[in-house]
This record gives structure tokens, C-alpha cells and sequence, in this order.
């Protein structure tokens, strides 16, 4: 058995620690692995089923009991006292403008009857309004 002092020297090597500039690019090019997610839902699922997450991802944010009704081929998103008409044109369209665009048109709704949102309260809030921390303004 050899003794440690005689390793090869690509073991020193292999042992040192990454330098703290290669761990801050490393972590900066990491993907966001939620918002990568939601863009393959956006593509794949159908609009219905795509329509309920959007609903369940806005009553967990907020922490309320969201409902939806189907009238006729309408949609009435229910949140606490105030109500959103979302059609099924609605879902097609912002769906295939971005992954998080009909969490937006749903939101922008509800604020517009004084329902209060804090844009950049959360990640989910800020992928909703910014996009990827970019300034989109409204749809």
C-alpha cells in the first residue's frame, strides 16, 4: 500500500476546493428548474388542465380558496368576493404567450376590482409580472 505522501499529483489536484469565483459563475448559470417546468406545462398540457394549476398556484400563493365555475364555454375564477371571466381563448392565447401570462391576465383582473397583490412579494409573483427580472409592463 502506498503512503499518502507519495500520490500521484493530480490528486492534490482533484482535492482542492473550487475557487470562489468559479462557485458564484457556477451558480449563476444554474437553470431555474420551476419556471423551466411551467414553460414545458404551458406547451403540453391541455388548456382545462392547465387553467386548474394556474388556479391552484394562485390560491396557494395567497393562501384562499379559489373556485371556478364553467358557464357555458366561460370560465368565473372566484377569489374571496372578487370574480374573473376567463374564456377558453383567453387560456390558448396567453398560455402560448409565456408560461406565467395567464397567471398575469387572471391577477391583473382581480386587482383591477381592488384585490391586492404585491408584484415582487414572491418568486411566483415576480415570474408572473417580470418575466425572468425583466420589466415586461402589462399585457
Amino acid at each position: 500500500m502506498p503512503r499518502p505522501d507519495s500520490m500521484p499529483h493530480t490528486m492534490e489536484y482533484i482535492n482542492k476546493p473550487i475557487s470562489q469565483k468559479n462557485t458564484k459563475t457556477k451558480r449563476r448559470n444554474t437553470m431555474n428548474t420551476q419556471g423551466w417546468t411551467r414553460g414545458l406545462m404551458a406547451k403540453n398540457m391541455e388548456d382545462e388542465k392547465f387553467l386548474n394549476h394556474v388556479i391552484d398556484c394562485i390560491g396557494r400563493e395567497f393562501d384562499i380558496d379559489v373556485n371556478v365555475c364553467k358557464k357555458d364555454k366561460d370560465y368565473i375564477v372566484n377569489v374571496g368576493e372578487y370574480k374573473v371571466k376567463v374564456t377558453m381563448v383567453d387560456v390558448t392565447i396567453y398560455k402560448g404567450k409565456g408560461p406565467y401570462n395567464l397567471d398575469r391576465f387572471i391577477l391583473e383582473g382581480l386587482m383591477g376590482q381592488g384585490f391586492e397583490v404585491d408584484r415582487e412579494g414572491s418568486g411566483y409573483l415576480r415570474y408572473c409580472f417580470w418575466g425572468r427580472g425583466k420589466s415586461e409592463g402589462s399585457l
